[in-house]
């Protein structure tokens, strides 16, 4: 049975900005929304893949006012991002520099701020949910929470649905090489291969096809990546996944929750009349036409961590 939409009011809550140092010199943008000294913790999200912050202020405003305080940021060569640091941004340097930058500022400022407040969870969107375990920080989580997040493998993928194998491997093999080839080291329009309508850098979206062609994704031995803490982390995970998103599978979904053996798995997977008139796809969790009636579960899982 679908629950009612959670009620917030449509004026934004107290929000501040600020902005993080990563390691190797690149400035992040931070917006942390938060109810005061009474949250019960500090939720950071994950972007998905060239999706700036703001897109999550309304499930940020929803946590809020469940008693959570919540930080987005924009990774590198993204949105307020896009040219604060030396250097081509890389897709691997989101999980490894930026969202260990983040993780790291938040244990050090925010989370002793917070007095009985002191869970931190780490909630990935897509390739945030890949990425976060490539983070050093990532041992300060007290929960993982995932939406959308697929091992990006095209041999995961079905033969038949809204993104079927061979399209994907298209994707990964021809179509993004190839506006990956165009623009020449510059920023690239995801519309140009049919993912969206955020610009992002071409060193990036080029990394990923490449991981993405290989078997395992970034797990893969050939991907160079230290993926040792994936295995390590031993907190609660909650995992969404949604039968009408293309980008995130069921199946790739599993394949990735398996890369973490030691949490206490909660998966969820929605389908059928439950997706609502307007379905949720890869991106409608967010937003409160479509995904609000799964919030009220995902603050209930939330709570029970306190």
């Amino acid at each position: 049975m679908q629950r009612e939409p959670i009620d917030y009011p449509a004026d934004a809550l107290p929000t501040r900005d600020d902005h993080v140092r990563t390691a190797d010199g690149w400035t992040l943008p931070v917006t942390v929304t938060s109810p005061g000294l009474g949250a019960h913790g500090t939720v950071v999200i994950c972007s998905a893949l060239g999706v700036p912050r703001q897109f999550y202020a309304a499930f940020a405003r929803a946590l809020c006012l469940a008693g959570w305080r919540v930080v987005t940021f924009d990774y590198r060569g993204i949105g307020e991002a896009a040219a604060t640091g030396p250097g081509t941004p890389r897709f691997a340097d989101w999980g490894r520099q930026d969202i260990d930058a983040v993780l790291k500022w938040v244990h050090d400022t925010l989370v002793p701020e917070g007095c009985s407040g002191r869970k931190l969870v780490v909630l990935g969107h897509s390739a945030g949910g890949q990425l976060a375990g490539l983070a050093p920080h990532i041992v300060h989580a007290d929960a993982l929470a995932h939406v959308a997040v697929p091992l990006a493998d095209a041999r995961l993928w079905p033969w038949r649905g809204l993104l079927t194998r061979p399209q994907f491997a298209w994707l990964l093999r021809v179509r993004i090489p190839l506006a990956v080839a165009r623009v020449r080291g510059g920023m690239l329009p995801l519309a140009a291969v049919g993912m969206g309508p955020m610009s992002i850098p071409a060193a990036i979206l080029g990394d990923w096809a490449r991981f993405a062609r290989r078997r395992g994704y970034i797990f893969a031995r050939r991907a160079g990546l230290d993926i040792s803490r994936y295995p390590r982390i031993a907190v609660p995970l909650l995992a969404w996944g949604f039968d009408d998103d293309p980008l995130a599978p069921a199946n790739a979904i599993d394949a990735l929750v398996a890369q973490f053996p030691a949490t206490r798995v909660t998966r969820r997977q929605v389908g059928g009349a439950a997706l609502g008139a307007k379905g949720v796809g890869h991106m409608g969790f967010f937003r409160a036409s479509s995904g609000a009636p799964w919030w009220r579960e995902t603050v209930a899982w939330l709570d029970a961590l306190v």
